[in-house]
């Protein structure tokens, strides 16, 4: 009788799947990057807006 040294099934863990994921890497464009500057100038404005809007936490609460 023979004995066969096959190798067992290995199973592909969630971890071992996302840090082959990481080693692509991920390719910006100008247009990626102007899209997020814009972003995150708007979301800049929003708070600079809101800041001389609201005067006290009361306003804040009570706006939702």
């Amino acid at each position: 009788m023979r004995w066969s040294r096959e190798e067992p099934e290995r199973e592909v863990s969630i971890v071992a799947l996302a840090f082959s994921q990481s080693e692509v890497a991920a390719d910006q464009t100008r247009l990626d990057r102007l899209i997020i500057g814009i972003y995150f100038v708007f979301v800049l404005c929003i708070g600079a807006v809101l800041r001389k809007i609201i005067k006290a936490s009361n306003d804040y609460l009570m706006a939702g």
